[in-house]
């Protein structure tokens, strides 16, 4: 019961048996009897278990044989159809020479170890006519699943075709997210809720870090246009709507750079004409509209089919790296606050001093007040400038604030490792067994320390004898989920304890009118007509803009390394983004898209394992748990964050700083970019089983790495230059085209070398 309980409707059964002509003369007699019983018979070894059997190998040979003949060869087909590859070829090929051709290739490349002469601490050197090698016959079926249910090799992404209705592929979506809307709210609450509770936690505090310092920025280049409360408001707005009602809500909308850099060319724009900017911004948020609804009733976005991994990991790593440095940039900003002073007696020798412009008559005199009677802050309302080294000296808080931040950065990646760690063996699980609120009878044998838990459910009870309760796994796979909000609490209450007044986040305190003394409904008719329609033009680049950003992270998300079950929705997402976006022009409030970290952030904190695995057997990744209600309430929160002002206030700066650097360090190393990096500077007998690398030669993958690095590269050199920003969109559509001209390249390479 034990391998039922533990393959997760995940195993599959393969038998190889052997046997002598005269051992079957009395078996072979039982032909007329039911099928069951003789398979049975036959194949005793055969588990009489609910598990699905894909392979069956039969040897029959006469009883005059070598010694250990058929039992050698036996054992060489259980190696051979252990073998991944060699496995997707035995389930998928239909023509019987093609199975021969993958047998005898995965003989040729075997190293074949005599028995009696290996250990287990043998590492075997690789031969040099492996690395030459290629498995032809495997490449063939690289990209199949390892199950004979699905006969195609092509990504979701491939499979998505225009219909050739107007509206065809947002009806599409329609139909297919139908059967799985009830279960997308209520999945929210099945399998693991701790799960679920701590990803709400988790996006809550990273997403109102980015929008409330993404609104800063804003009221500073938009000259108090828009700033957080126009932020938080449309986080609010946008995230519970787009999480209810779009096609993929794992995607996680929040500020983006791009958009922030065109929202400040748009401003200037309109300043340089003399035009009112939130009106015209409302005019192109109806033009972005309307070009998004048209998208949607073309089904163009049916082009996200041509999207390659090639150019999914150049955007995804640009963004990655972006949050790492925008991490260290926001640290090193509390250090014009809080600088560090070598020497203490500099700071002695240079008092603090208010110079304020008097307004007494005709004269203009300046008043030259110590600190001890007006501190550097009561100078600054006064609009007074504070000098002298005394104004800002806060002894001990930016090496604190560095502490805080790689302290939680340190602590949320220990936890999230820790899943898959060997510690909290059979005691603590024993311990973390009592809370459980199922029946369960738990015997104790302190003396070696052998734990037997018995678990009831559905009237069958589970034994698991001295590796470890059944709660071990569950109890790390807990604590791993809340990893970043036990990071948040532990680091948060050391702050406390130190008391050190390190800064915090600087959110509204109060819902209150705009920050701009205007009606929150923008009157459009203050532009002229000709005017409203210029506005067209640059909604068409900001159309782009949104298009890209919004569909490469969908294309990242539903890749098919995530497993999900419930399929995509692009034509769904481009019409919800639509609506929102005209919503948020009326009410004169950012416009959002999904974020590429925060996306693929919220897809890791949902990713579901198997619980218990057999003896020797790693907990294997199931997929994702696939809901709305995360995001939903991650939210509602950040809507609510105006109410919640001394909870926020009470976590320090630094400690949110840490979370942007673990989700930017995270994203980073899921990539295979990464990966690839690394086997630049790793030896062959060193490297890791990655299946990709059974079926490519390291010398195209080192050449295909290098130039996705020169590819990301120019995309950085374009996002981070002031002049050219603004074709960061179509840089990375130029990355496609760039990548399939490189693929015909390494094509013509790899014939010529054949």
């Amino acid at each position: 019961m034990r391998l039922v309980r533990d393959e997760n409707g995940g195993a599959r059964y393969a038998e190889t048996d052997e046997s002598g002509a005269e051992d079957d003369d009395e078996e072979m007699s039982h032909h007329s009897e039911p099928l069951r019983d003789v398979i049975k018979k036959l194949y005793p070894s055969i588990p009489d278990l609910p598990v699905p059997i894909h392979i069956i190998f039969i040897l029959l040979s006469r009883a005059e044989n070598y010694t250990n003949e058929r039992i050698s060869v036996g054992r060489t087909v259980a190696a051979l159809i252990a073998d991944e590859i060699f496995r997707k070829v035995a389930l998928h090929c239909v023509e019987p020479y093609t199975l021969a051709d993958a047998t005898d290739e995965f003989i040729s490349q075997i190293a074949a170890v005599p028995p009696g002469i290996c250990s287990a601490e043998t590492r075997w050197e690789p031969r040099e006519t492996d690395l030459k090698q290629t498995r032809t016959v495997g490449m063939l079926y690289a990209t199949y699943e390892d199950d004979d249910d699905e006969d195609s090799g092509e990504s979701h992404s491939a499979r998505i075709t225009r219909t050739g209705r107007l509206f065809g592929g947002l009806v599409k979506d329609l139909k297919a997210k139908k059967p799985w809307f009830i279960s997308d709210f209520t999945d929210f609450f099945t399998v693991r809720f701790s799960q679920s509770l701590a990803a709400t936690i988790f996006l809550f505090f990273a997403n109102i870090t980015s929008i409330i310092t993404f609104g800063a920025v804003m009221e500073r280049i938009l000259h108090h246009q828009m700033a957080s409360m126009e932020a938080i408001l449309s986080g609010g707005i946008s995230g519970v709507l787009f999480g209810a009602f779009s096609g993929q809500p794992l995607n996680i909308l929040s500020a983006t750079g791009p958009t922030l850099v065109f929202e400040k060319i748009l401003f200037e724009f309109c300043i340089g004409n003399g035009w009112e900017f939130l009106p015209f911004r409302c005019w192109v948020g109806i033009w972005i509209t309307v070009y998004l609804i048209i998208l949607t009733a073309t089904d163009m976005s049916s082009l996200v089919g041509l999207i390659s991994r090639f150019t999914e990991e150049a955007f995804a790593t640009l963004i990655s790296v972006v949050f790492i440095i925008q991490a260290f940039q926001k640290l090193i900003e509390i250090s014009h606050d809080a600088p560090i002073v070598a020497d203490p007696r500099e700071v002695y020798e240079s008092p603090c001093f208010c110079y304020l412009n008097s307004t007494d008559g005709e004269l203009n005199r300046t008043a030259s007040l110590r600190l001890k009677d007006v501190s550097a802050e009561e100078c600054e309302i006064r609009g007074g400038e504070a000098v002298g080294l005394q104004c800002h000296f806060k002894p001990d808080v930016y090496m604190l604030s560095v502490l805080l931040t790689f302290g939680t950065f340190a602590l949320a990646y220990g936890l999230k490792t820790f899943r898959h760690s060997r510690f909290f063996g059979s005691t603590v699980s024993f311990v973390f067994s009592l809370f459980s609120v199922q029946h369960e009878i738990v015997l104790v044998s302190y003396t070696d320390m052998f734990i037997i838990c018995m678990k009831i459910e559905n009237n069958q009870a589970y034994f698991n004898g001295r590796t470890g309760c059944i709660y071990k796994n569950r109890f790390r796979h807990t604590l791993s989920d809340f990893g970043v909000v036990i990071a948040i609490v532990v680091m948060t209450t050391f702050s406390f304890f130190i008391g050190l007044d390190v800064p915090s986040l600087h959110v509204p305190e109060s819902f209150k009118e705009p920050t701009l003394d205007r009606p929150w409904l923008i009157d459009i008719s203050r532009i002229p007509v000709h005017v409203a329609l210029i506005s067209s033009l640059p909604a068409a680049f900001y159309t782009i803009l949104i298009v890209m950003d919004q569909q490469i992270t969908a294309v990242i998300i539903n890749r098919k390394d995530n497993l999900l079950r419930k399929g995509h929705g692009y034509h769904l997402d481009l019409l919800v983004i639509g609506l929102l976006v005209l919503v948020c022009s009326f009410l004169g409030l950012p416009f959002y898209v999904a974020a590429t970290v925060l996306s693929v952030m919220h897809v890791d904190c949902l990713r579901l394992y198997s619980e218990s695995s057999a003896p020797g057997e790693i907990p294997r990744f199931l997929g994702v748990k696939e809901q709305r209600l995360t995001g939903v309430f991650a939210h509602v929160l950040i809507g609510l964050s105006v109410f919640l002002t001394r909870v926020i206030k009470f976590v320090p700066l630094p400690v949110l700083i840490g979370i942007f650097l673990y989700m930017g360090v995270v994203s980073l190393l899921g990539q295979q970019f990464v990966q690839r990096i690394a086997l630049l500077f790793t030896s062959v007998k060193h490297q890791p089983d990655y299946s990709w690398l059974r079926s490519v030669k390291m010398r195209r993958v080192h050449l295909f790495t290098l130039v996705q690095l020169l590819s990301i590269g120019a995309l950085f050199a374009v996002k981070h230059t002031k002049a050219i920003s603004m074709m960061f969109p179509l840089m990375v559509c130029l990355q496609q085209f760039f990548f399939q001209i490189m693929w015909q390249i390494l094509r013509l390479d790899h014939s010529g070398s054949t």
